[in-house]
């Protein structure tokens, strides 16, 4: 089963755009998707990792995604969406990925 709702209950979106370190500029922007396994890559270009990073987190935040939610939603990409809910009980705004 998918979990569809995050912290304290909140509904996780249907999507969300992430940054991924490490990957160079015009290939480091994904979409994250509820429920599937692994991100979709994008050719959108924001530049380097922190200015994409900031162009990535006003566009999710117009979308009434927060930093949480995203990290939640990455972490179910990457993870399996069993992850998400567990990590609700671990403490998920601990963990840094960007």
């Amino acid at each position: 089963m998918i979990p569809d709702t995050g912290v304290c209950g909140a509904a996780l979106p249907e999507r969300c755009h992430t940054v991924l370190p490490g990957l160079p500029a015009g290939s480091n922007i994904a979409i994250c998707v509820r429920g599937e396994q692994g991100v979709q890559l994008t050719r959108l270009n924001f530049g380097d990792t922190e200015a994409a990073s900031r162009v990535v987190r006003a566009f999710n935040t117009s979308l009434g995604v927060d930093a949480v939610t995203e990290r939640a939603m990455l972490l179910g990409c990457l993870l399996g969406w069993h992850a998400v809910r567990t990590s609700w009980e671990i403490g998920v705004s601990s963990i840094r990925l960007h």
